[in-house]
């Protein structure tokens, strides 16, 4: 597998559902569970909102999976309790000597449990999390494109 640096988020980058339900602290503040740790985590749907030209061959795409390489798409994420993030190759392979699996990098959660901070090669992305279930995972990345244009990354994990 090519491990695609896609906003963390994606994760995969990932790269990407998180809650079991919400429960409610005191002051009435949405608290997300961590259903999702310790869990392979396998991406199903990824897109961009507005459309951007993704793969720039002059046409806006919105869903960015599709665009995916085979040996990508069928990776899975692994946000391990300890705060590492490990990432699976699985059957389909980007090149002969991938290996199995790859940490690659931390993550800790903040916002009441509301955010996942990615931390990889230095940098630092964020992730909102959308969704958590005990079978499901949606997480939100946003950023802003050269020509500054807002947009929302949208990855949704299935458990493996």
């Amino acid at each position: 597998m090519k491990f695609i640096r896609l906003p963390a988020i994606m994760l995969m980058l990932s790269p990407m559902a998180i809650l079991v339900g919400a429960c409610h602290v005191a002051g009435g503040e949405k608290e997300t569970q961590t259903s999702f740790i310790d869990k392979k985590w396998q991406m199903q749907k990824f897109t961009v909102s507005p459309s951007a030209d993704w793969d720039l061959d002059g046409k806006q795409d919105t869903d960015i999976f599709a665009l995916l390489e085979p040996c990508d798409q069928d990776d899975l994420l692994l946000l391990r309790r300890d705060g590492v993030v490990i990432r699976f190759a699985e059957k389909k392979r980007c090149d002969e000597e991938e290996a199995d699996q790859k940490e690659d990098g931390t993550w800790t959660l903040a916002g009441n449990n509301a955010k996942i901070i990615f931390h990889s090669d230095g940098k630092k992305d964020e992730a909102k999390v959308l969704e958590s279930s005990s079978k499901k995972l949606v997480l939100e990345h946003r950023f802003t494109s050269t020509d500054g244009i807002d947009h929302k990354l949208t990855a949704e994990y299935h458990l493996k």
